[in-house]
């Protein structure tokens, strides 16, 4: 993942150096601290947000989102048809102990066909406490490579609409693939 330095803030002095003292404490830099602690902080937001499980438009959203992203790289990963792209992309979905070849049939229906979309109570069970991100989620990130992937909790507030910042990232992700392939001939 790439890193950044954006972190501009102003914090009281008596937190600052408590955060310093635990630093020191862990034989880390303060900078580590801050970050390892902000990165627990989101996991443990994200995971609140979702213990509820998905609501009828965080379905819609995700249905959005996958169906955009499976069609948007096509042409981008290379495919010559969509079921050769499906059963690539089922390489990656289908290794997760919670599918089912039920679902698969389901998959290949909303995907391939007008099968409409998995219903909450779907997702629901297929995305347990046991695999927080889901199958499908998972699958979709390890497909198209990308080290940058939106959050379950984004894909489901804005659905398709992040698919064009993720295109840019398959793109990278099939030249650098390609480049690596090309220089071990």
């Amino acid at each position: 993942m790439t890193k950044k330095t954006q972190l501009n803030i102003t914090v009281d002095e008596k937190l600052l150096k408590e955060l310093k003292h635990m630093a020191l404490e862990e034989n880390i830099k303060l900078s580590t601290l801050v970050t390892r602690f902000l990165s627990e902080k989101i996991k443990l937001e994200n995971e609140s947000e979702f213990s509820r499980g998905y609501s009828e438009k965080d379905a819609i959203n995700f249905h959005n989102f996958m169906k955009s992203l499976f069609e948007k790289s096509l042409p981008i990963l290379k495919f010559s048809t969509r079921q050769e792209a499906f059963k690539s992309l089922m390489s990656f979905i289908e290794i997760s102990d919670q599918w089912e070849k039920y679902h698969t049939v389901r998959l290949r229906s909303i995907l391939l066909e007008s099968g409409g979309y998995f219903k909450p109570d779907e997702l629901n069970k297929l995305c347990s406490n046991t695999e927080y991100e889901g199958p499908i989620y998972s699958g979709l990130r390890n497909w198209i490579g990308s080290n940058e992937f939106p959050s379950k909790k984004l894909i489901c507030d804005l659905g398709s609409s992040l698919v064009p910042m993720l295109e840019n990232n398959i793109k990278k992700f099939r030249k650098d693939k390609q480049t690596l392939e090309n220089s071990q001939k």
